[in-house]
């Protein structure tokens, strides 16, 4: 509806532009208004969607021959302005991932690997990664703007890899210096597997590992 409105608006103005230079052109008809209306309507609804698609569809293959790889920088808008995230159980490094990345694909020629930031991220990459482990930037911990941007991106057919279990931490790089553990403990001071956002808000469970387990039921003892 805003795309048709814009054009109809944008048909209007040209429609007033004509009308003032109507002497110059020599439109003296009503038909001739006619006309320059119908053309103006088959350019708008016609031809610049015909252009829109195969731009989309060129865009497309172009992607598919030259993936666009991202790997989050660790800042959500402004390196500056920011704190850096901070890594959780993950010891490599974005820097490093995108050195090994490089070498693994020394041989693709159109290649792009990118550091980009959390606001960045959009259906142009193939596949985003986020080096922080279980960490991640966030811009509002409270509403998860970062968190429903990547769920956004994931469900367009985006892939989203974490190098930890994910979504399990988060940080607002523009006021926090540390990560923050934002989800409910339930039992004793655990947090129950089920209750975090990668299950809850995208369906995907995850498993413990015998130490982790251990250190949980020596906790609520």
């Amino acid at each position: 509806m805003r795309e048709i409105l814009e054009r109809l608006l944008l048909t209007a103005v040209t429609f007033l532009f004509f009308t003032f230079s109507r002497d110059r052109l020599g439109m003296t008809q009503t038909r001739d208004y006619v006309i320059l209306i119908a053309i103006l309507l088959a350019l708008y609804f016609v031809l610049v969607p015909v252009l829109l698609w195969f731009f989309n569809v060129g865009r497309a293959q172009y992607n598919r021959l030259s993936p666009k790889i991202g790997i989050l920088n660790g800042y959500i808008r402004d390196a500056a302005r920011e704190y850096k995230c901070v890594p959780v159980s993950a010891k490599v490094t974005g820097i490093m991932w995108e050195r090994e990345l490089r070498r693994a694909l020394s041989e693709m020629h159109l290649k792009r690997i990118r550091r980009t930031y959390a606001a960045k991220i959009d259906t142009s990459f193939a596949l985003i990664m986020n080096p922080y482990g279980e960490n991640y930037p966030e811009s509002d911990k409270d509403l998860r703007s970062t968190f429903h941007s990547i769920r956004r991106y994931m469900k367009a057919g985006g892939v989203f890899f974490v190098s930890g279990t994910p979504f399990w931490w988060n940080q607002n790089t523009m006021t926090d210096k540390n990560a923050e553990w934002p989800v409910i403990r339930t039992v004793n001071n655990v947090q129950q597997m089920t209750d975090g956002l990668c299950f809850s808000s995208l369906g995907i469970s995850s498993t413990m590992s015998p130490w982790a387990n251990n250190q949980i039921m020596s906790k609520s003892r």
